[in-house]
């Protein structure tokens, strides 16, 4: 598992609205990683706040009338300091902007090799080419979407199996380098029960090609998790779910060798390892 770091933004502000002191615990965070940032202050701001990273604005939601936030760190972003901006407006309607960092460091991934039908890897067939590009475009439209926060954590592990490919891995398919592993699979028998990480709308329940049967849950806030290759769906598009619901069972459908569960999260357009997210809260019960 990637090592977790957390980052904190302790803010601090005077009732009177004069200027706020923002302040950020540094730490590092590998491509994939996510920041749980918070207000420390005495007492709960009414300004508004915004928090942008790398030029994405980022989800913001209430833990104990405290105003917080999640930073996710895509997984291509590259080594190096990259922008995080803290705002906020008081009722008066003084602007207070800082300009913080995060250091993103480089990761070694490991690869991993498979061989599978050729038509799984590069299909040429006309059927199958149009079917990509059709799921393509409403997964699109899919992760485009932005609602209110729905989510609350701490997330809900989705199965107890194992991990049984981490994110990031790089893929060789027939011999062909793929794109990097942008979720987890856990083990799991073909039926067993998948539950939902977090309160959210079902975005999408369907049969996608390289995914086969497929949830995607929309949490709100650009938050979202997917579950792949299910053997059945339990759920239906527009459904509000709430923590923990059966959304469907582990299969083996679409471009699978085995009965397992793929899981997948996005931070807006940020790719995040599932198994930051829930390192996150992993303390905490609900």
């Amino acid at each position: 598992m990637l090592k977790i770091f957390l980052c904190f933004i302790m803010l601090i502000m005077l009732c009177t609205g004069v200027e706020a002191d923002f302040t950020l615990g540094t730490e590092t965070l590998p491509p994939g990683g996510v920041a749980f940032l918070c207000w420390q202050g005495p007492e709960t701001p009414h300004d508004l706040l915004q928090v942008t990273f790398s030029g994405a604005v980022q989800p913001l939601f209430r833990r104990d009338n405290r105003p917080c936030a999640l930073v996710g760190v895509d997984l291509d972003q590259a080594p190096g300091l990259w922008p995080l901006t803290v705002e906020s407006v008081a009722p008066s309607g003084t602007r207070h902007l800082v300009h913080l960092s995060l250091r993103i460091e480089g990761v070694e991934r490991p690869a991993q090799k498979l061989t599978l039908p050729r038509q799984m890897v590069t299909p040429t067939e006309t059927k199958i080419v149009k079917q990509i590009a059709k799921d393509r475009k409403r997964l699109d439209q899919v992760f485009k979407r932005r609602q209110p926060v729905h989510f609350s954590p701490p997330f809900l592990r989705p199965v107890d199996g194992e991990v049984i490919s981490t994110f990031g891995l790089r893929r060789i398919l027939n011999g062909i380098p793929k794109s990097p592993h942008n979720g987890v699979d856990f083990r799991g028998a073909a039926g067993t029960p998948i539950k939902a990480m977090a309160r959210g709308e079902v975005a999408l329940a369907d049969d996608l090609y390289y995914t086969g049967k497929t949830v995607i849950l929309d949490h709100g806030g650009g938050l979202f998790s997917l579950y792949a290759h299910l053997e059945t769906l339990t759920v239906t598009p527009g459904e509000m779910v709430a923590p923990g619901k059966r959304i469907g069972t582990i299969g083996s459908t679409g471009r699978s060798t085995g009965p397992h569960l793929h899981m997948g999260t996005r931070l807006g357009k940020a790719r995040i390892d599932p198994l930051a997210l829930l390192a996150l809260f992993a303390d905490e019960k609900r």
